[in-house]
């Protein structure tokens, strides 16, 4: 392509980088899509029994200390897995523990779904206690 008196090559990954950036955009139009479902699914308290959608409740995960042993060993911190996390009631505060919960196969669905990275972006709150 000729610019004036100048010859001025055009980018030969131009058109390919303009596929590539709408198909990311795409594709995160589409994840945002399905944290929006994830947030409006409900869940029930097993206290109160009232139900609420995910993007009211708040996430609890615990972490566990390695104390250290050996030479090299330890002296870390471990997220719980996600299936013996709580879920907060937003009505009655209530802890729900997820690992015995009637509904815990949606829940762990949810994050096959999602992703368990996308927490901040479905709960009211993501809570993390040491112990």
């Amino acid at each position: 392509m000729k610019v004036g008196r100048q010859l001025v090559k055009e980018d030969p990954f131009a058109k390919v980088n303009a596929k590539l950036a709408r198909f990311r955009q795409a594709v995160e139009t589409i994840l945002q899509q399905k944290r929006n479902i994830a947030r409006d699914i409900s869940f029930t308290c097993e206290h109160c029994g009232r139900k609420a959608p995910l993007s009211q409740w708040v996430f609890i995960q615990s972490m566990y200390y390695v104390a250290p042993h050996g030479c090299t060993e330890g002296d870390y911190w471990v997220n719980s897995q996600t299936k013996v996390c709580h879920l907060c009631c937003p009505m009655c505060e209530w802890e729900n523990y997820l690992y015995n919960h009637p509904e815990r196969e949606k829940i762990l669905g949810v994050f096959v779904e999602v992703g368990e990275s996308q927490k901040e972006m479905i709960f009211a709150r993501i809570e993390i206690r040491r112990k």
